[in-house]
């Protein structure tokens, strides 16, 4: 899959996921739909993969109240992490930019949690564990505990209709930064760029 295709959209509002289409940055469909760029930063406005450092920090705005599921079926609240810096990361098995970058997030989550920084990683897939715990299986991804939102529900609060998406979330609950398309989490500097955006 090309690393120019960056970002897989969807119509949470439905709460029914539609023909996967997959935009090339900058391209003319992505401007049809007015995707409004989050960054002023070029390569960030266009889609293309950026690494932590390039994310730009905005004054910290209230947090939606956000809720998802464990593999066990029990509820989470986001609120609930309030006093710890959060990374959270919504993705999907059906997009092939999410099936790229969550292993490389993977491998950073011990760190960042050593680091008090909370992963949590929301799969959107309609089918949810029965339809998410076979990929990790099979990517090896063990060191994400994985939560679930099958309806969509929290892309829907952020007012967001294309995956992957990450909000950074301070320890007062407040979103600090957020990146709607990929993310490098292996880039030098990750860790360093993180923390600081994360206060």
């Amino acid at each position: 899959m090309p690393d120019s295709l960056s970002r897989c959209f969807f119509r949470p509002d439905t709460r029914l996921a539609r023909r996967i289409v997959l935009i090339a940055g900058g391209s003319l469909i992505a401007g049809a739909i007015g995707r409004k760029p989050a960054f002023a930063d070029d390569d960030a406005a266009n889609g293309a993969p950026v690494a932590p450092d390039r994310l730009a920090a905005h004054p910290p705005k209230p947090m939606p109240a956000l809720s998802f599921a464990d593999a066990g079926g029990t509820a989470h609240a986001l609120a609930d992490y309030v006093g710890k810096p959060v990374i959270l990361h919504l993705w999907a098995t059906w997009c092939p930019p999410c099936v790229t970058e969550l292993p490389t997030l993977a491998r950073l989550a011990p760190q960042f949690e050593k680091d008090g920084v909370v992963v949590l990683a929301v799969s959107l897939d309609r089918g949810g564990a029965a339809k998410v715990a076979p990929f990790l299986t099979h990517t090896g991804v063990t060191t994400l505990p994985p939560y679930y939102d099958p309806t969509a529900a929290t892309a829907k609060a952020l007012d967001e209709d294309a995956l992957p998406v990450t909000v950074l979330i301070d320890r007062q609950g407040r979103e600090v930064a957020r990146r709607s398309g990929p993310v490098l989490w292996e880039a030098p500097g990750a860790e360093e760029a993180l923390r600081h955006l994360l206060g």
